[in-house]
């Protein structure tokens, strides 16, 4: 399967080697596929972080 380019709303991510290219406009941001995997888990870990301070106090009674 090849590596297309993706579009969120004004976002652009492009295939690069060994990397991705985050791209708005004339502005682009490269990441290797390290720093993806690092920022995914890390946005994972705070996204539960979030879920967990957003719960309803009254559920635990």
């Amino acid at each position: 399967m090849q590596p297309r380019t993706l579009t969120y709303n004004a976002l652009e991510l492009r295939p690069a080697k060994n990397s991705i290219a985050i791209c708005q406009g004339d502005q682009v941001v490269t990441i290797t596929l390290d720093q993806l995997h690092q920022f995914t888990s890390d946005l994972c870990i705070l996204a539960a972080s979030m879920r967990e301070d957003m719960r309803n106090p009254l559920e635990d009674e």
